[in-house]
This record gives C-alpha cells, structure tokens and sequence, in this order.
C-alpha cells in the first residue's frame, strides 16, 4: 500500500491477515514496516527512510522508529505526541505537549490518512507542504 503524506510518500507494509480490516485503522495491529520517501527541504534526510515499530506504545498509540540500512536505530520516530499530531521527532516522546518535530500532521487517525495535512516546522514556525505534483 503507498500512500502521499504531503511531499513524501508513506509506504505501509501490511500482513495478509491485515489488509483492508477496521482494526488496523484502531491500531491493534499496526503494520509493522512504514517506509518514507521523498523531499522536504533541510530535514528530509532526517525523516524519510524505513520505519519498523516498537513494541512500546505512547499514549496508547504504535510508535515507529527509523533504521538504517544495516538495521541500527537512527534518532527517528513516528509517533502520535500528547499535542494529538502525528510527529516525525528526535523524541520517541514527541516532546510532551510541545509538538518537537520535523513534520506534523493533525484531524487524521493514522499517519498514512494524513494526505496533505502535514507541515514541516523550518524552526522559527510551522509551514503547510504542498500537494506532490
């Protein structure tokens, strides 16, 4: 399944027992592989790459983390923060209610339903990503 997350792509990697069923959109079984890929100025190095989840959950919600190539954890997460946005953060926190971010998403239930919502933070304040053309 790929889907556009603002300028990035968001790829979701479901097991043949998850497709297409309403409890994955509640997160009992959240796919265990979220793969990003595009462009979003400074930080998008940052974000984009292959996320693989947790087994932690914040705020009752998955919590994807990002790995290199070689499988070792690099200082990313995809989380759902206390500011009830989708994050890509440095904290597997999110930063409390501060929203600490590179790209935020709010108003969708799970991070690949985001479409054009998401806004990257260019570090005075938060900017709208355009639609990929």
């Amino acid at each position: 399944t790929m889907v556009m997350v603002g300028a990035l792509f968001l790829w979701a990697r479901f097991s043949k027992h998850d497709q297409g069923s309403q409890i994955v959109q509640d997160f009992a079984f959240p796919p265990p592989v979220l793969v990003m890929e595009g462009s979003l100025g400074k930080n998008s190095s940052l974000m984009t790459g292959v996320y693989h989840l947790r087994t932690e959950r914040f705020n009752g919600r998955p919590v994807w983390e990002k790995r290199t190539p070689t499988g070792n954890i690099s200082r990313s997460y995809l989380l759902r923060g206390e500011c009830g946005a989708w994050l890509f953060s440095q904290d597997p926190t999110g930063g409390g209610s501060s929203c600490d971010g590179w790209a935020m998403a709010q108003g969708c239930g799970a991070p690949w339903r985001c479409g054009g919502r998401w806004r990257v933070f260019g570090g005075v304040r938060w900017t709208a990503v355009g639609p990929l053309e």
